[in-house]
Parts: C-alpha cells; structure tokens; sequence
C-alpha cells in the first residue's frame, strides 16, 4: 500500500511537494475504521483531492501512472504529443520522484530521477510505406531502493544506479547474485531484476522478495476507469466469476438489472443488460447493450466489475473527475465501499468537484486535500487537517466543509471576477 510520494519538476509541479496517505492520528480522532493498520502503519484507505481547474489535479494522479509506466515498460512507447512532461517553469528536464510501500514484511522507499525525450522514428506498415511516429523514451539518470523489514528501526540500501546505468549493490553481493554491472539506461534496475531473478523463479532471499513486493506493489497501481481500450475476453471471464454480485451491487445503485449477457458473435456489442420490464400487463425480457447505456452507468459497471474481479489482491485505485458522470449519490456509495471495515487491501486515490458530498460524513479531515498553483503557478498541496485559522486553531470535525471550501477559508478556489460578453 502506498505510504506517501514526493514529486519534483513533473508537468505543472515545479517545486517539491509531498503527497501522504499515513494517517494523521495525533490529530484527527474521527473514523477510525477508515485507516488500516499494516507493518505498524497507519494508513488511510482513501484520499480526495479538491481545487480549482488547473490546479495540478490530473498531473498528481498522472505520476502514479508514470511510475507504473516506467517500471514496466522498459523501452519507447507511442504517444499523441510532443508536450514534454517536466515541468515548464524552469530550465530542468530531470523529473524526480520517491514513494514508501508497505507490506505485510516490509517498508520500502523507491526513488528516481528520470530525463523524458520525445524522438521519432521510421515504422513501415503492412503496404510497405513508412511513416514516421512519434514515440516517448525515459533515460534514468538515478535509482535507489531501500527497505526495511518489520520491526526495524533503520533501512538499508538494496541498491542504487547511476546515469551511466551501473548498478551497486552490497547486500546483492553477499547473497552471491551475479548481475550486470551496467544497463541500458531506458530500464529501470527494478524491472531489470525482476526479469532476471525474480519472475518465475522460487523466491529464498528477502532481497529479492523485497523487489518483488516493490515490482507487484507498482503493477497493482491501477486507473479505476476504463477507456475505449477494453480487453473483452478477460472481460468476459471476469463477469462470469462476478455476476451475481456484480447483478446485486447495480441494482443496489438503483440499476435495475434481471441479468447480465454475453454474446460474443455480436462484435460490436457483446455485454448486454437484461430488463425485465412490463408490456401490456405482461413481464418480457429485453436485452440492450452496455454500450447504449449512460456513461455514468458504465462507468459505475466497469468500477465495480474492477473492484470484485480484483478483491482478492491489494491494488492502489486511482481515478481522474471521479464524480464524472455519476449521481452524488453513486459517488458516495464508492467512497463507502472502499472505506467500509471489510476493505483491508485496496486505496482509493481521486480528484473531485463534487463538493455536495465534501462532509464531515463521509471523510476524515486527513482524507480531504487540497491543490492549487502558487505565485509562481507551481502545483502546491495540503491536506484539509494542516489548515488553521488566525488563531492557530484547526478546522474542527463537526465543520461543514464543503460551505468553508466555497467561502474562501480554505483558499484553493477559484477567483472568479464578474464575466461580460
């Protein structure tokens, strides 16, 4: 699970800022069944961001795909633009971040700095002309992971890299791993041992398994959405596994669903809906497809096929307008599920305007963050329980949040002058 990530130089962040999702204990006493305890940690289940329109929102969920995208790539990948990803107030290419896991056995820190290029190349298609794509390449110009096990008071370097690609590792050496000194500086030196040693393979020493809970911890970071891009076939498997209760959970959202089919031999539309309905005093079965349906009933179907078909494993959720299409009422029953007593494995990681539902009800006050630009238009955050007022006195849990949020009390809003046409 994710403890905190510190963001430098990426998109709209310039300056350093620090995203946590350790609880604050010492100072917020309100619902204790929203935080899970794990390797001695304190640790939120669910985390809200609120702000003006291009505040920084979208960039801080960004860089979690950036660390699953360059741990796992390993290489070039297409891309729509030639927009650079560092950020565009300084004369720094170098992107630079760290994030602390738990585990069930282990705290581990993973820090790097990586320089993002856009180059293009020559791809010949199936008629034998080429054209030339645009494609983005990462070049790490550092690496370090440290960790360290239940119970300890101080961590240990595993490794660390350099941006020529060598590779140190004293506690590597002591088990006898024989390595690469170098690599090429488009992988990253944990996918790298991944690959090598880890994947597949029985795993004896805690080094290694301490990458693969890094490795799986970064791959269990997901979007809770889905595009255009479904995989209908793991789809398929997945409804199958899950539809009783996936039936069940819509039709608890007031989705009034008799069934769920599949029909394969219709490409185009092969989910189906089933209603029940009445014509003519008459109960008939009717079937209409997923994709004729609302954006924010597929939206909530897609969620909850997610979460069921993946509940049995620890996931980092993060989603991008979470209230997007949804009734505040549905946005609600997501944020419930996630921070419900039976949830000990999953994060949920969202950015929001919907402020109906910004209540003492439903967070915690170290649940609630805040983004805006400084002075300087850099992205700059701050969780709702830091705010004081004049007198040094912290927002106090009974406070209506979302009336303060629109008064100005808690600034990240935005200033909006009289508009004429």
């Amino acid at each position: 699970m994710l403890k905190e990530m510190t963001i430098k130089n990426f998109k709209s962040i310039n300056k350093e800022i620090t995203f946590s999702m350790e609880a604050d204990i010492e100072r917020v006493s309100e619902y204790p069944q929203h935080i899970i305890d794990i390797n001695n940690n304190k640790l939120l289940k669910v985390a809200s961001m609120y702000g003006p329109n291009g505040g920084g929102k979208t960039n801080l969920l960004s860089a979690l795909n950036l660390v699953k995208m360059l741990v796992l790539s390993g290489g070039p990948f297409p891309i729509a633009s030639e927009a650079s990803w560092s950020c565009s107030f300084n004369n720094d290419d170098v992107i630079s971040m760290t994030l602390f896991f738990v585990t069930p056995k282990y705290e581990i820190g993973y820090s790097f700095d990586v320089l993002y290029k856009n180059e293009r190349q020559e791809i010949m298609d199936f008629t034998g002309n080429k054209n030339a794509l645009l494609f983005g390449k990462f070049e790490i110009n550092s690496e370090v992971l440290v960790y360290k096990a239940i119970n300890d008071q101080d961590y240990n370097t595993l490794f660390e890299r350099d941006d020529k690609g060598h590779i140190t590792s004293e506690r590597l050496d002591k088990i006898t791993l024989q390595y690469a000194n170098t690599i090429n500086n488009s992988l990253t030196a944990l996918l790298y041992f991944y690959n090598t040693f880890v994947n597949y393979k029985a795993i004896k020493d805690p080094e290694l398994e301490v990458i693969l809970s890094l490795y799986n911890e970064i791959f269990n970071i997901y979007e809770l959405e889905v595009n255009g891009n479904v995989n209908y076939e793991a789809a398929f498997k997945a409804i199958e596994k899950n539809k009783e209760r996936l039936v069940s959970l819509l039709n608890d959202v007031d989705i009034k669903i008799s069934d769920i089919i599949i029909q394969q031999e219709d490409k185009m539309n092969p989910i189906k809906f089933e209603r029940t309905i009445m014509i003519n005093g008459k109960e008939e079965k009717k079937l209409l497809p997923l994709a004729y349906e609302s954006k924010g009933t597929k939206k909530i179907f897609w969620m909850f096929l997610n979460l069921l078909n993946e509940k049995e494993r620890s996931h980092i959720y993060y989603c991008d307008d979470m209230n997007a299409y949804l009734h505040p009422k549905l946005f609600k029953a997501i944020i419930e599920i996630f921070n419900s007593e039976e949830n000990k494995m999953n994060q949920l990681i969202f950015n929001s305007h919907d402020i109906i539902n910004m209540t003492n009800e439903l967070f915690r006050r170290d649940e609630i963050w805040f983004v805006y630009r400084d002075e300087d238009y850099s992205t700059r955050l701050t969780p709702l329980s830091n705010i004081v007022n004049y007198k040094g006195e912290q927002v106090r849990k009974d406070a209506k949040y979302f009336k303060q949020y629109l008064e100005g009390r808690y600034g990240a809003d935005p200033f909006i002058k009289k508009i004429h046409l």
